[in-house]
């Protein structure tokens, strides 16, 4: 967690080997833990231009990407660490992609990728994450109906703030007044 003494040594590795990969992906994670996004995705172009077939680079870049607001270049970017990904990982990539279009409002393209997260056989956490991640986009969209099945869901994996603001949100539009006091 000492990002500045990383960067320090970083650099010092990549004068004396500027065609190690790795080392460019780990510049570039220490300056984005420094928020210099803009500074990070050069580093990141060079680890995928010696190693272009490694999905966590094209993941990470995307992720610098979207936080540079450069929305078609994140969205290809992790799509490309999609391809790239072994099947055992699928859910990383696919989770920074379902992520990306929640917060850019791409909200059934956001679903699409959660339900698929849910079936990836390597993804350790909890399937009502999902369903909270679901969920809330389905109230976004004012379909609280499909929305309710999700809400009810993940609240078997634990309940929290936003799920119970969530819920209470969906049971008031579909009228159930009581229901939502509760």
């Amino acid at each position: 967690d000492e990002n500045q003494l990383a960067q320090k040594d970083l650099e010092r590795a990549i004068k004396l080997d500027d065609k190690n990969a790795e080392t460019y992906y780990n510049y570039a994670q220490a300056l984005r833990n420094q928020l210099k996004y803009q500074d990070a995705l050069p580093n990141l172009d060079k680890a995928i231009a010696i190693a272009p077939l490694t999905f966590r680079y094209h993941d990470a870049q995307g992720q610098v990407l979207k936080l540079l607001r450069r929305d078609v270049q994140a969205e290809a970017a992790f799509k490309k660490a999609l391809t790239l990904a072994p099947p055992h990982e699928h859910w990383l990539p696919r989770s920074h992609l379902a992520n990306f279009y929640e917060q850019t409002k791409a909200l059934d393209k956001a679903i699409e990728q959660y339900q698929l997260i849910k079936l990836e056989p390597h993804f350790k956490s909890s399937p009502g994450k999902q369903d909270v991640h679901i969920g809330r986009c389905l109230v976004e969209l004012k379909q609280y109906k499909k929305a309710l099945p999700y809400l009810n869901s993940a609240m078997t994996s634990g309940v929290t703030f936003e799920l119970l603001q969530l819920r209470a949100r969906t049971l008031d539009a579909l009228g159930d007044k009581a229901g939502a006091a509760k």
